[in-house]
């Protein structure tokens, strides 16, 4: 089995097995490579509803457009990677342990947490449980608030046992849930999701992007345009990987398919999106503390 590594670049370093898997620490610092006292040090962990789009960069992009340097972000991301492995392996503790991150971002594979919604969760449930209370438990001895960002379920009728399980689990382990899945389910699919109906199309990761922002940040980002590019990953860069693991058996790199870069029309679409009548009460009550 390959190893799970990181790589300060922004290229997806894939290895051998039946699943994408890649390991990737993306950096978008402020200038210099240190970043001021008051930046927020935001660490991504999940799997390629995350690094499709380039969620972390684009985040951090949107923080950082006003011109004082808000965020730096990093991520730890695994193509249809489960939070109990990224506890398992280790490597999210050393990270933690090694660098001082004020905020981690846990995303579980898309749909798992409706498990606990059902009254008999099962031992793939269990182990997410465990998994995520043993991350916020680590998070805490060094100063990390931890966010639990909620996505999707793989039918729209799956979702609302999704969200159930995401607010049941920020109960359970006193954080943050921010539920752009709900959000998700209130607009066209054809907005949020690609043709895959599984990873977010550019807008939908923008969606999610102005959310995390307004939960993180406490507001959201102002709409302007954004000259600062990022490297974008896509749906099909994520298929076209499985399909060559699966094949060959061999291990490969996946580079951006292209730089991207924002205006501000669309980030204004994607703020009412977010704030609109039917998805702010839902969302409102996931995007606070449960005290």
């Amino acid at each position: 089995m390959s190893k799970r590594h990181f790589c300060p670049n922004t290229r997806l370093k894939v290895g051998a097995l039946s699943v994408l898997i890649a390991a990737l620490l993306l950096s978008a610092s402020v200038a210099g490579g240190t970043a001021p006292v008051d930046v927020k040090r935001v660490l991504f962990v999940g799997n390629s509803l995350t690094y499709v789009n380039n969620l972390p960069e684009m985040f951090a992009a949107l923080a950082n457009a006003g011109g004082r340097p808000m965020v730096s972000v990093d991520a730890l991301v695994t193509g249809g990677g489960l939070i109990a492995e990224r506890k398992r392996e280790g490597v999210l503790a050393k990270l933690l342990s090694g660098r001082k991150f004020d905020v981690l971002v846990l995303q579980e594979r898309g749909g798992l947490l409706a498990c606990l919604a059902e009254n008999a969760p099962d031992a793939s449930c269990r182990d997410s449980v465990n998994a995520h209370r043993s991350i916020v438990n680590l998070a805490m001895q060094y100063g990390t608030k931890v966010v639990l960002y909620g996505t999707w379920g793989e039918a729209v009728r799956n979702q609302s046992k999704v969200s159930i399980g995401l607010i049941r689990l920020s109960k359970i382990l006193n954080t943050q849930a921010v539920d752009v899945g709900a959000v998700f389910a209130e607009l066209p699919r054809s907005q949020t999701l690609s043709d895959d109906e599984v990873h977010p199309t550019l807008f939908g990761s923008l969606i999610a992007s102005v959310i995390l922002h307004h939960a993180i940040l406490g507001h959201y980002p102002g709409a302007r345009d954004i000259s600062k590019s990022f490297k974008l990953y896509t749906p099909q860069q994520y298929f076209t990987a499985q399909q060559l693991i699966s094949e060959q058996g061999t291990g490969f790199s996946l580079h951006p398919v292209q730089n991207m870069g924002l205006d501000a029309k669309q980030i204004r679409r994607a703020i009412i999106a977010a704030t609109s009548t039917n998805t702010r009460k839902k969302n409102s009550t996931s995007t606070e503390f449960v005290n």
